[in-house]
């Protein structure tokens, strides 16, 4: 019995320094930060929610579209954090099966949990693997396991040794909240789908994250809706982040079509142009753009229409931002 506890701590320390036979597969799906979305912050300074409308703010306020892309980008990575940290628990154990193109991990579940979990990665290629996390009732049979993520990743390499880069690789993958809303443990404001397409390949390397979800569920309307995003940023050179969504913008009674393209330099300056259509624009099309300086402090904005809302306008385009002309999400 000694003997077998020495064998098992061995296979459990080899697996979680990657030193393992099972370390390619473990390697052959993406990690939360080859997926994180980030937007610039100055000196620690964090963001308070911007709550559920956007609101015009002053010259020398925090700019409000500064404050709605940093939600965004929480709504983004929420998506994602807590089905891609359970897989992670999940293969920290020894795989269950191992062969030479396949490892599955489990069914696994931690004592407290209702859910348990399986997970499984094929090799289909050199460096190249498919995925499936699968979750049930931990007290229903195998049968009722339901598929709540899957995907493809290729794993990145370092360019001389050709090691596996750790949290570097490109891909895609879907997560199904209407599964996971099944099982116990969910939260009832999960819903819909999400497809996630990505790459970070290396430390320097540009990132990219498109994100398309489905029949989501909107807080402003209690309704299910789709919403875009696509991220894409290159260390040193700052970032572009584009969304759109129905958002009630206005606080009348329809939802207005909003997309936002925000970009921003590395030093946290940056710009917001905003397109808003449908609702309660009467047909037409507003447009508004925002400019914001190293400090996320609004110094420009401009708006097309006058409304009760939006009814202000200062700064100097040319002086106070730093990008120049405004450029829009085109979906």
């Amino acid at each position: 019995m000694k003997t077998r506890s020495l064998l098992l701590s061995s296979a459990l320390l080899l697996g979680a320094c990657g030193r393992g036979p099972a370390a390619d597969f473990e390697a052959g799906f993406p990690t939360e930060e080859m997926v994180r979305v980030e937007t610039p912050t100055s000196n620690g300074q964090g963001l308070t929610a911007a709550g559920g409308n956007v609101q015009a703010q002053g010259p020398g306020e925090q700019a409000g579209f500064y404050a709605f892309t940093r939600n965004a980008t929480d709504a983004v990575n929420g998506a994602t954090a807590g089905v891609l940290r359970h897989v992670r628990d999940v293969v920290r154990h020894p795989p269950t099966t191992l062969t030479e193109n396949q490892a599955v991990w489990g069914p696994h579940s931690d004592a407290l949990h209702k859910r348990a979990w399986r997970m499984t990665v094929t090799r289909v290629g050199e460096g190249v693997h498919e995925y499936k996390a699968e979750a049930k009732d931990k007290t229903q049979d195998d049968s009722t396991f339901v598929t709540v993520l899957s995907g493809t990743h290729t794993t990145a390499k370092d360019a001389t040794s050709g090691e596996a880069l750790e949290n570097y690789g490109n891909g895609t993958f879907t997560i199904d909240f209407d599964a996971s809303a099944t099982l116990p443990e969910h939260n009832p404001n999960d819903m819909g789908k999400a497809i996630f397409t990505y790459s970070r390949v290396s430390p320097a390397s540009q990132v990219t994250v498109s994100v398309q979800f489905l029949q989501m569920r909107d807080a402003a309307s209690e309704q299910r809706i789709d919403a875009n995003y696509r991220y894409a940023s290159t260390p040193g050179e700052g970032g572009q982040f584009d969304f759109a969504m129905l958002k009630n913008i206005d606080a009348q009674a329809q939802l207005e079509r909003m997309s936002i393209r925000s970009r921003w330099m590395e030093s946290g300056a940056g710009r917001s142009d905003v397109r808003l259509t449908n609702g309660d624009m009467g047909g037409g099309t507003v447009t508004l753009n925002e400019c914001w300086d190293t400090g996320f402090l609004s110094r420009y904005f401009r708006v097309s229409a006058s409304t009760s809302e939006w009814n202000m306008s200062y700064g100097t385009e040319a002086t106070d931002c730093a990008f120049q002309p405004a450029s829009y999400f085109e979906e």
